[in-house]
């Protein structure tokens, strides 16, 4: 490679380092035409690789974000309503669809989602508390539902608290 090149390269580089900053959508079509192209030299490695590393987060954020608004409502339900108007089931299946999408396309995240769903559904809890003015105390400390049956495909929530019913009793609440 002749200095020629290798200041091409670098002019290269940082045109498209400076389009990262001003156009991004640009910059992903630029970016994409050079890997396409067998052009690996020419990428913008350090914001691929940032922009890789912020999907991961973002789709974890995705599936915490839906997993906290989707046990609110359940909780809403379980505790504060028996009865659900057309538009609090649809946001209960929507959630709960928007988590199962997640999973089905990166099924890794269910450990995630395991792992953080303790936490989420104490957030939950505080959420539910505000939404509904009820006592915190009147959301149970232990989850009332599991992982599995939250994500289960027949999206009643009826049928997701008899499914937890099989599975907790009421007296460990």
């Amino acid at each position: 490679m002749t200095s020629t090149d290798t200041n091409n390269i670098s002019d290269i580089d940082s045109n498209l380092k400076h389009l990262y900053d001003k156009d991004f959508y640009q910059w992903i079509k630029k970016t994409s035409q050079l890997m396409q192209e067998g052009k690996f030299q020419s990428i913008d490695w350090e914001n691929v690789i940032d922009e890789i590393e912020g999907l991961a987060i973002e789709e974890k954020t995705n599936i915490r974000n839906n997993l906290r608004v989707l046990l609110t409502e359940l909780l809403k339900y379980k505790y504060y309503q028996s009865d659900l108007s057309g538009i609090e089931l649809s946001r209960i299946i929507n959630y709960q669809r928007n988590i199962i999408a997640i999973l089905e396309d990166s099924p890794s995240l269910i450990e995630y989602l395991e792992e953080k769903f303790d936490q989420y559904y104490q957030l939950a809890r505080e959420f539910a508390e505000i939404e509904t003015e009820l006592p915190i105390d009147t959301f149970p400390t232990i989850p009332p539902f599991s992982v599995e049956t939250i994500l289960t495909e027949n999206h009643d929530p009826n049928k997701i608290l008899e499914l937890e019913d099989l599975f907790f009793n009421d007296d460990k609440r």
